[in-house]
């Protein structure tokens, strides 16, 4: 966000709540009139974070959330001040929909840019390969790998653009409808995406944990300074239950807040994998070799389901 004087960004404040209440007022307030912009509809509830343009000051874009102003008294003084700023909202969508957000971000990704970068990787195996062996590039390997990482690249290269045009505003100059301007990525801010993403990065971590303890003898062996090989299975597998217990609190958390059955359906689905872990730091501590290497592996396979089935609810919940 640019800044601002700030009468610019109070009479940007104001006219936003001026705006959301429009169609209720009906312009019953005369003082605010030459500062209402024109709009078919009000803006989104005032708990929303908006996006508003001030045209005399160069396009300039100010982000505010439902400020707490006397409208009269403000106006009437910035109306004195600064009489001419001509102020208006930019375009804004409510977006409460997974596969628009999706599609804002896959537009803003733009993928037919990724081919031809994967194209110029395979190439350039082909020609380090002596320009001879064609099926060595169909076998995943170092070209693949190479290939994927210039695409994510590339990606983010998309993306960071895209941020930074929307922050100096050259897309609303240029006339770009890009989905940042649109509100296409709004979703970016709901907690059940960030919910998710951190459910997915607990799970994913107390797997791995897991999965150290089970190669805590070849580790060891080969110099590898794991949890598990530091300080022990038994440690290794406590720090996974607690990650994975933290996952859990996540997901029942906002769950309750949002569907009771869906909490209860979620809770019940944890304790398996609560039993299994709690089973191998039992027999972590009786030192019984052979059954921990099932049920390591036990608890690796329904770890899996046991994402899946947190991000089906999650998504529901949404």
């Amino acid at each position: 966000m640019m800044s601002l004087p700030s009468y610019h960004y109070e009479a940007a404040c104001v006219i936003g709540r001026q705006a959301s209440a429009h169609h209720q007022r009906r312009r019953r307030d005369s003082w605010a009139s030459g500062f209402v912009p024109s709009l078919s509809c009000p803006f989104p509830t005032p708990s929303h974070r908006h996006t508003l343009q001030l045209i005399g000051c160069g396009g300039t874009h100010v982000e505010y959330t439902a400020p707490q102003t006397d409208i009269a008294s403000t106006v009437s003084r910035h109306q004195h001040r600064h009489p001419h700023v001509d102020i208006e909202p930019a375009p804004s969508l409510d977006f409460h929909s997974y596969p628009r957000f999706l599609e804002g971000v896959l537009e803003m990704s733009r993928l037919e840019n990724y081919l031809p970068s994967a194209a110029l990787v395979f190439f350039g195996g082909w020609i380090g390969n002596g320009c001879s062996n064609m099926q060595a590039l169909m076998r995943p390997g170092q070209v693949w790998i190479a290939a994927g990482c210039t695409g994510l690249i590339t990606i983010a290269s998309m993306l960071a653009n895209d941020i930074f045009d929307f922050r100096s505003g050259i897309d609303h100059i240029n006339g770009r409808t890009s989905p940042l301007l649109q509100g296409g990525t709004k979703q970016l801010q709901n907690p059940v995406v960030i919910t998710i993403a951190l459910f997915l990065f607990l799970c994913i971590l107390s797997r791995e944990l897991v999965m150290d303890v089970g190669d805590m003898v070849g580790d060891k062996a080969a110099g590898v300074n794991t949890l598990a090989v530091r300080f022990g299975g038994q440690i290794g597998t406590l720090t996974a239950s607690f990650c994975l217990a933290a996952a859990n609190a996540l997901l029942i958390g906002l769950l309750a807040a949002k569907a009771q059955a869906l909490a209860t359906i979620g809770t019940l689905s944890l304790l398996p994998l609560h039993a299994k872990m709690l089973s191998l730091w039992r027999e972590l501590g009786a030192s019984k070799e052979t059954s921990i290497a099932k049920s390591i592996n036990q608890i690796v396979q329904q770890s899996m389901v046991h994402i899946g089935i947190g991000i089906l609810v999650l998504a529901s919940a949404a």
